[in-house]
C-alpha cells in the first residue's frame, strides 16, 4: 500500500504489529483525577477492569485522548467499551487520527462519527493506518454528560 503524506502511513497489518497494552501510555485534554470519590486516570482505559477514563466535565468539544502505542503499529479497529453505568457517557462527535507525531491535530482524520447511548462504540478505518499516536477529539456538546472509556482496544486485520 502507498504512504500517505500528511500523516500516518497505510501499511499491511503484518508488517506493523501493535504492541500490547501494558507498553501503551495515555493522555487527555481533561480527567476527573480528584473529581469528587472520582480519580479516572488516562491510563485506567487500558487496563480491563471496573475502572475508566473519564473528562470529569460535560462535552464541550475541546476534549482529546491520545495513546502512544509505543511503536509505530498499523491500526484498522479501535473499540471504546464503556461500564453499563456510564452509558450517557459516550463521545457526541468523534474523530480519530492516527500519526507518528504527538498531538497531531492537523493529522488527516482517518474516521469520524457519534457515538450511541449504552452502545460499545467500533471504529473501523477503510484501510490499516501505521502511527504511533492514536489521537481522538471528542468534537460534540453535551453539558451534562462527560466522555469515558472503560477499555480502549486496538486491532489490525
Amino acid at each position: 500500500m502507498g504512504g500517505a503524506s500528511d500523516g500516518g502511513t497505510l501499511v499491511a497489518c503484518q508488517a506493523a504489529p501493535i504492541p500490547a497494552k501494558s507498553s501503551w501510555h495515555a493522555s487527555a485534554s481533561h480527567s476527573s483525577v480528584g473529581v469528587g470519590e472520582y480519580d479516572n486516570k488516562p491510563e485506567y482505559l487500558m487496563d480491563q477492569s471496573m475502572k475508566r477514563w473519564s473528562t470529569g466535565k460535560g462535552q464541550a468539544g475541546d476534549e482529546w485522548l491520545q495513546v502512544d502505542l509505543g511503536v509505530s503499529a498499523a491500526v484498522r479497529e479501535l473499540t471504546f467499551t464503556l461500564n453499563a453505568d456510564d452509558a450517557e457517557d459516550y463521545p457526541r462527535i468523534y474523530q480519530v487520527k492516527i500519526s507518528d507525531k504527538a498531538l497531531d491535530f492537523n493529522g488527516p482524520i482517518r474516521a469520524s462519527g457519534s457515538g450511541a447511548l449504552a452502545q460499545t462504540l467500533t471504529v473501523t478505518l477503510a484501510e490499516p493506518v501505521k502511527g504511533r499516536y492514536v489521537l481522538v477529539l471528542q468534537k460534540g456538546k453535551a453539558a451534562d454528560y462527560w466522555w469515558s472509556v472503560s477499555e480502549l482496544t486496538a486491532t489490525c486485520f
